[in-house]
């Protein structure tokens, strides 16, 4: 059985179908959420909010938001939405990215957002057994 989740960004919607009030992104959209099994939850933070769309025993799947001006301390796979937000990733050297929207970046490091900036972060779970 294959679990599907859409997310899609609506600009005109008050509510979304399953009675919950949408999250509100960047540039004003609102993002609705249809999904099948699992509750998800809209966690403030500090920086901006997260909200898990996926988790299972191997990964998990958030959407994130990234007040402008704020900077995230994040690792794996994401991809930016909307917004622009610089990408800082120190290794040997500190290398500094752009991240615009439709780029994709396996990432560990830090996210300072240029503007307010909606990404799609997909983490690896490891087991420490």
């Amino acid at each position: 059985m294959v679990d599907v989740r859409l997310w899609v960004l609506c600009p005109q919607t008050e509510y979304s179908s399953v009675g919950r009030t949408p999250a509100l992104g960047a540039g004003g959209r609102r993002i609705e959420a249809f999904y099948s099994d699992m509750k998800t939850k809209k966690e403030i933070r500090p920086w901006g909010w997260a909200i898990c769309f996926a988790q299972t025993d191997t990964y998990t799947g958030n959407i994130l938001f990234i007040k402008q001006g704020e900077n995230a301390e994040l690792k794996g796979s994401i991809y930016c939405l909307e917004g622009r937000a610089n990408i800082t990733i120190k290794k040997d050297t500190t290398e500094i990215l752009l991240l615009t929207p439709s780029y994709a970046y396996e990432l560990d490091g830090i996210v300072e957002a240029k503007e307010n900036t909606l990404l799609v972060l997909i983490e690896s779970i490891r087991n420490e057994n």
